[in-house]
């Protein structure tokens, strides 16, 4: 490939006269070429950081790469205003259309980006530009598969976490239009950079004052209001038609949206592709995860998701013939990628463990069995402090507020008291679990809202507990965690059935290794606290300690199903 073109801070017109300034990087020649918008609030000149598809990449491989910063963001002009999806909406149709128009541009146009960058193409391409031909979302977020995720709880250190990430350059564009921040602002904002879990500790949430400052685009007042989401929750997935690849990891935080997209895609015939390895939600995709080493061929280079992205806007967008898997996956346990036509590969074979103690779960002795609990039965129980909610560990979370995303070693969390752990006999030849885990718990306890939290982990000979596989459930939204106004309080001496679905996941069980499941109901300050009451979220106190038992008895039935099969 010959050398590249970047011309830098080009004026992209929007419909109300807002100019957006993007990057745009092409080879060098005259003849028009497809192209791939990037569009990120994170600053335009940073976007190389990002491995799964950089501009630069798609440039030498003969298209057209256009990278802008957001409205209000870094260079482009206009207000920031945080998740403010129809505008970004707005933004991706008009800077699909202008680009289209360019002469250096054929006509066909896509688009690519993580996180942030892949949930705005989602809001682009549900306006359908005429132009748009093909996106690419990678680690995206979408309702109703976030909901699920969290169960109808906040993810509190996430958006707390990302808001104060984001604070630093709003301050800078105050300052350079002529409002500088107060000091006693600049200062407040600059504490929660530097230490976002003192503004998660604040009670009541609502009232936190790290971001209730005056002017700032985000009160705390309006995360945890009803109508908060309003725009995620419209957005219509079935318009989105157009060819689409969904790349993720099964430790990322929106891992269930990144194969929701993918399944929903298929769903209403949509041509799309899914490709998902080890990771966390960081833009470096590394085979070291947590305390992990998932081998060499598990790092997002040696897997060629960049190679993927650009086969898959040669297929898209210049109609070549070029090969691309419809699923490629990688198995942790075995480390190696699979490749499969339909997610999950397999659903016809099922493995039922149901849940057994003697009553004293919370101290490890819990069984897994796959033989249905005897008549009668006992129950597991444990107490829940809303004041001092279990701890985060792990798993699908965000690494900006200092959570450590991945799977990390559970054992001397699961010493907890308030803890319930479960464990199988050692495996007696491998098998693979494949697909999406479903926890189906019976629950008895003295308050009327309560958070179910379970983890599914593999413990090695060395009782190492990795946590593969995780699900969350708020007892008021039970019944659907996708309709944050319709409640079902619990009520006293009455069980309630927790189904809780605990995402994908591709683990090898290894001859000897165990399978363990752990209950709490706690995940803080990843998610926000369970008070225990009926105040609205993030308003009141932390109710009294709440009394759980976990039922187990041939009446009520606990157990987690998951798609098992035997290694070949």
């Amino acid at each position: 490939m010959g050398g590249l073109i970047v011309d830098i801070d080009v004026d992209v017109p929007m419909r109300d006269g807002v100019a957006l300034k993007a990057d745009v990087w092409r080879p060098v020649g005259a003849s028009p070429r497809s192209a791939v918008i990037f569009r990120t609030p994170y600053d335009k000149s940073a976007i190389a950081n990002i491995e799964a598809i950089r501009p630069e990449t798609l440039a030498r491989a003969g298209f057209a790469a256009v990278v802008q910063d957001t409205r209000g963001r870094f260079r482009s002009g206009g207000a920031w205003s945080p998740i403010a999806w129809e505008q970004e909406g707005r933004d991706g149709f008009d800077t699909v259309e202008w680009t289209a128009r360019q002469d250096w541009c054929s006509g066909r146009v896509g688009m690519a980006g993580q996180s942030y960058l892949g949930i705005a193409q989602l809001f682009a391409a549900a306006l359908q530009p005429p132009s748009l031909a093909a996106i690419a979302p990678h680690m995206a977020s979408a309702w109703p598969f976030d909901a699920q995720e969290t169960g109808g709880a906040l993810r509190l250190d996430h958006l707390y976490s990302w808001l104060a990430f984001m604070a630093p350059d709003w301050l800078s564009k105050r300052a350079a239009e002529g409002n500088p921040a107060s000091p006693e602002l600049a200062a407040l904002l600059t504490s929660v950079v530097l230490n976002p879990r003192a503004a998660m500790d604040h009670r009541p949430l609502r009232e936190t004052p790290a971001f209730d400052a005056p002017g700032f685009p985000l009160a705390p007042a309006a995360i945890f209001d009803r109508s908060f989401g309003q725009e995620v929750r419209a957005l219509d997935l079935t318009r989105i038609r157009v060819p689409s690849l969904h790349s993720g990891g099964w430790f990322d935080c929106f891992q269930r949206s990144t194969v929701g997209l993918f399944q929903n895609a298929r769903k209403i015939g949509a041509p799309s592709h899914l490709l998902m390895g080890p990771w966390v939600h960081i833009a470096h995709l590394s085979q070291l995860v947590a305390d992990m080493n998932y081998g060499l061929f598990a790092s997002g280079r040696a897997a060629d998701i960049s190679g993927a992205h650009v086969r898959f806007f040669q297929r898209y967008l210049d109609g070549a013939k070029a090969d691309l898997p419809a699923i490629r996956y990688f198995l942790m346990g075995a480390n190696k990628w699979e490749v499969a036509s339909d997610w999950p590969p397999f659903d016809d074979l099922e493995r039922t463990y149901y849940l057994g103690s003697d009553g004293n779960a919370a101290r490890k002795s819990g069984v897994l069995s796959t033989t249905r609990p005897l008549q009668g039965g006992t129950t597991a129980s444990y107490q829940y402090d809303p004041s001092n909610p279990t701890p985060s560990i792990g798993g699908r979370v965000l690494y900006l507020g200092g959570l450590v995303p991945g799977p990390v070693d559970a054992a001397q969390f699961e010493e907890r008291s308030d803890v319930l752990v479960f464990t199988s006999e050692p495996a007696v030849a491998p098998y693979d679990i494949v697909g999406e885990p479903i926890a189906a718990l019976w629950i008895l306890c003295s308050a009327i809202d309560l958070d179910i939290v379970v983890r599914l982990s593999v413990v090695d000979e060395n009782a190492c507990s990795r946590v593969f596989a995780y699900g969350a459930l708020r007892g008021r939204f039970r019944n659907d965690p996708s309709a944050p106004d319709k409640t079902d309080f619990l009520e006293a001496e009455k069980p309630a059935l927790y189904r809780i679905s605990l995402g994908h996941t591709a683990q090898r069980i290894a001859k000897g290794q165990a399978l363990r499941v752990s209950i709490c109901s706690g995940d803080y300050p990843h998610l926000d606290p369970n008070l225990g009451t009926d105040a609205e979220p993030g308003a009141g106190m932390p109710g009294p300690i709440v009394d759980v038992q976990l039922l187990h008895s041939d009446q009520f039935p606990s157990s987690v199903s998951m798609p098992a099969r035997p290694c070949a």
